[in-house]
């Protein structure tokens, strides 16, 4: 028979010692891992917020921007027949004369026939059909000059010529 010897003392403590350098070379190769990995993560992060495609609202070009001045005549011509004056929209000094001329001669349209726009002269030009004949209306208007309002437009004077008028007959 054979018989197997018992390991010795010197042959534990070497197995021991091999296992303990085997984990602390797993140790080792495991935080290099994860510098590399926080390190990669970081420059990933630094490259996207230094990227040009990134698009970041900042309170310059974004909100500078004005709305289409079509667009304002339009809510103009909207607040004329509705006799809904805003402040923000309209000049506090022609406010209380269009409302006067409104109420003694009102409007109400079915459709913006045309509009025209000058960034020139700063003018909108607006022809309007209401049931009984078209109406022309040329707008000036200027920036709102409130630093709160940057994007505003605002109504400086309104002059109105009527175009076509239809008979009762017709």
């Amino acid at each position: 028979m054979i018989f197997k010897k018992k390991p010795t003392d010197e042959v534990l403590l070497d197995k021991t010692l091999t296992l303990k350098e085997g984990f602390e070379n797993q140790n080792k190769k495991l935080k290099i891992l994860l510098f590399i990995f926080i390190f990669g993560s970081i420059l990933e992060r630094t490259a996207v917020a230094l990227s040009p495609s990134v698009l970041y609202l900042t309170r310059g070009e974004v909100i500078s921007k004005t709305m289409p001045i079509e667009s304002f005549c339009e809510e103009v011509m909207i607040a004329f027949s509705q006799k809904h004056f805003s402040s923000l929209v309209i000049d506090p000094s022609i406010k209380g004369a269009l409302q006067t001329a409104l109420e003694n001669d009102p409007i109400s349209f079915e459709k913006i026939e045309s509009l025209v726009v000058d960034e020139k002269l700063k003018t909108c030009k607006v022809v309007i059909k209401d049931h009984q004949s078209l109406r022309g209306f040329v707008l000036f208007y200027e920036k709102d000059q409130n630093k709160s309002n940057p994007f505003i437009y605002k109504l400086i004077d309104a002059t109105e010529e009527q175009i076509l008028e239809r008979n009762a007959g017709e």
